[in-house]
Parts: structure tokens; sequence; C-alpha cells
């Protein structure tokens, strides 16, 4: 499964170079709807990933080499779990860096539930997204995609109007805490279903 997300990471960098660094410069910018924005740029590359697959013929060329079909599955989940990580752990570097120049290191744990959060709707949006794109391929998944894009971001807006109720910390923490259980489930299950999917695909 390395070399199918080294494979994955080689193509999107040739090819999508500016894209990369608008996530990397969205992440970085002080602010959480610029964050909000680098985040769900960044659930979008295992799409793009398997969109070149899907015009390179790549899954007819890895049927005939020794991959496990729950390794193809995983590489492009994976894909998504690394950028999406990265652009926390950026995030949430930009925060501490800001917080610390401004001395207001008061608001620090609201600021942390409140990325925790988006990237967890991030990842609700791939569990969604993969097993569309593996079952009707990309073009037609495109249709799926964009919906739930528009969830996410109204989600995303959402916990930022959580994160402004200064006098109710508690529930946007409860809020925070419960969208990242959600968000392990329902990766749990699109995996499985997603290589479930894959599997008939390839008979």
């Amino acid at each position: 499964m390395k070399g199918l997300i080294i494979k994955d990471f080689y193509t999107l960098i040739k090819q999508m170079k500016i894209y990369i660094c608008m996530i990397i410069i969205f992440s970085i910018i002080p602010g959480f709807s610029a964050f909000s924005f680098g985040v769900v740029y960044a659930s979008m590359m295992p799409i793009t990933a398997c969109a070149y697959d899907e015009r390179s013929k790549w899954n007819t060329l890895a049927g005939m080499m020794p991959y496990k079909v729950s390794d193809i599955v995983l590489s492009k989940y994976m894909l998504g779990y690394i950028f999406i990580g990265a652009c926390t752990v950026l995030g949430l570097l930009s925060s501490f860096i800001m917080e610390t120049i401004k001395n207001t290191s008061v608001s620090g744990f609201e600021n942390i539930s409140a990325l925790l959060g988006v990237m967890s709707i991030a990842l609700i949006m791939v569990a969604v997204n993969m097993p569309a794109m593996f079952r009707f391929g990309v073009e037609k998944g495109r249709f799926v995609m964009m919906v739930i894009i528009a969830i996410g971001v109204s989600a995303a807006y959402f916990t930022d109007s959580l994160s402004k109720l200064g006098n109710q910390k508690i529930n946007q923490t409860a809020v925070s805490l419960l969208v990242v259980l959600a968000a392990v489930v329902f990766n749990v299950l699109s995996v499985m279903l997603s290589i479930t999917i894959y599997r008939k695909r390839v008979r």
C-alpha cells in the first residue's frame, strides 16, 4: 500500500502543484473560514487521484498486479487522511503562533475544538464521497461530491457560529467530540463498503 500512496503523491505533485500550494496557503492563513476551505480542498485529493487513475486506465493495470483490493482502496483513503491531517497540523500551528504573537491564549481550546471539528467534517466528506467514486466512477460521482461539499461547508459555518458563543463552551466541545466520533464511525463503514464495491467491479 505504501507504493500506491507514493504513486498518487507523485502524480498529484506533478499535475497539481498550484492546487496543493493553494491548500497550504489556505491552511496557514489566520482565520476559521480560510482553514475550512483549505481542508475541504484537501478532502478532494483522493477524488483527483481516482480521476487520474480512471483516465490512465490504472485500475486495469492494478488488477494484473499483486495488489490486494483492500490495499488499493485504503491507499485512496490514506491519501485523504494525510492531506487533511497535514492541513490540520498547519492550521493548529498557525493558530498557536498567532495567539502567541497577540498574547491571547485564552481562546486556544476553543480554536483547537473548532479546527478539529472542521477536520472531522472533511473526513466525513471523504467517507461519503469515496464509495460513490468507486461505484459510479469519477464523472458520475462528481454530483454526489458537490452535494456533500455544500453540506460540509454549511456544517463548517455552523461549527464556526458555535465557536462564537462564548457562554456555550461546553456545548461547542460536545458538538466537536460528537463530530469526531461520527467521522471515525463513518470512515470505518465507508472503507468496508468501498472494498465490497471495488471487489465486485474487478470480478
